[in-house]
């Protein structure tokens, strides 16, 4: 672990696992709170490295630091099952192999995949100032843990967005901009900070040498987002266009093209999102939460095919909707708005009954009852 600042969050992260690792190395960057003694005291060793300005050089110091076969990298907000951690542990491959871990953004739910578990040895390193990459032997084996870090850090939108700024600082000092995946990442800093018109060279140059097909679907729909906000709709659909004439087999690509079309494509959007809904959403390499996608995607086509009055598909597509998000009144109600429009009433009247059973004071609900009346 590399840390600075950090006594809130080692009780959540760090000291939990203190009885399931073997070694553990806390490399403190420049704290001014207890977190460093904390650590020692829960076990950890602990080495102090003025902050460098540079991720890999401070996670390349805490590795230069490990003994133990294998090496696991933790942040002050990540947190990990320590009964989860043992049962892997206890099936490591004694084979030299990288492992991969779902990590999931509290509390929006989106998954990425991290190398988060490798081999000690010296071929075995990180390079980037920020959003560093793990370097190893082309060859090594790579396996999925299995294991889910959760990762909190962004929770809060203040500290969020001054990461984001930090974040961007370091990217734009290093140069390294001139990389691909640097590009994209520097693009999709600035669309978060919705800086959108200084995203757009980023992303033009991360989807033209990208050799990540991910971070090159990404960036191209980034980069929608970014010719959307400058009012250039054409290019915002030429990018996506261009997106599932590459990627035809790419869900999310198909579900952005059907958002962008809603309005004025209603068909073709129609058609996008049920390719959407067939082929899958979720993209780990980026983030892409699959099933909140699908939800959306579903909702939309619902709404799209109740418009058209093509009312078994609209209900077949609402039906899911409901189904990926129980939580949701919306696809009920459209549901309900199914039933009006084909001649029943009383079934559209039940359904809205049980809306307001769980939501009171859903205003929505209250007046499509008011408006259609009762039986």
């Amino acid at each position: 672990m590399i840390a600075r600042d950090e006594e809130r969050n080692l009780a959540k992260s760090l000291l939990p696992l203190m009885n399931v690792v073997d070694e553990a190395v806390f490399l403190d960057t420049g704290s001014t709170d207890q977190g460093p003694e904390m650590a020692e005291k829960a076990g950890a060793r602990v080495y102090r490295l003025p902050w460098p300005g540079d991720f890999s050089a401070a996670r390349n110091a805490a590795l230069a630091r490990m003994t133990a076969d294998y090496v696991l990298w933790l942040d002050g907000d990540n947190s990990v099952g320590p009964q989860e951690l043992l049962t892997f542990k206890k099936k490591i491959d004694p084979k030299p192999t990288i492992y991969l871990a779902t990590e999931r953004i509290v509390p929006q739910g989106d998954e990425i995949w991290q190398k988060r578990i490798f081999p000690n040895r010296p071929e075995f390193r990180w390079e980037g100032k920020i959003h560093e990459q793990l370097t190893h032997p082309a060859d090594c084996p790579v396996a999925h843990s299995r294991l889910v870090f959760e990762h909190w850090g962004y929770a809060d939108s203040k500290l969020a967005k001054a990461k984001a700024e930090r974040n961007l600082s370091l990217l734009l000092e290093s140069g390294e901009p001139t990389d691909p995946y640097a590009a994209y990442q520097t693009g999709r800093t600035l669309v978060n900070l919705r800086r959108h018109q200084e995203a757009r060279p980023f992303l033009e140059r991360a989807a033209e040498m990208a050799e990540n097909p991910a971070f090159f679907a990404h960036s191209l729909i980034l980069l929608s987002r970014a010719y959307l906000a400058a009012g250039e709709p054409a290019k915002a659909l030429a990018s996506l266009r261009r997106l599932t004439q590459a990627r035809p087999d790419y869900g999310p690509g198909h579900y952005y093209l059907g958002r962008f079309l809603a309005d004025h494509e209603p068909k073709a959007a129609a058609a996008a999102l049920e390719s959407a809904l067939a082929l899958g959403l979720a993209d780990p390499a980026w983030g892409a939460n699959g099933p909140k996608l699908a939800f959306a995607a579903a909702l939309l086509l619902g709404k799209l095919h109740l418009k058209a009055l093509n009312l078994k598909a609209a209900k077949k597509a609402l039906a899911k909707a409901a189904s990926l998000d129980p939580n949701s009144p919306e696809p009920r109600l459209g549901l309900a708005k199914v039933a009006f429009a084909a001649g029943r009433a009383r079934e559209a009247q039940a359904i809205l009954t049980k809306v307001l059973a769980r939501f009171p004071g859903l205003r929505s609900a209250k007046a499509l009852l008011a408006e259609r009346g009762q039986p």
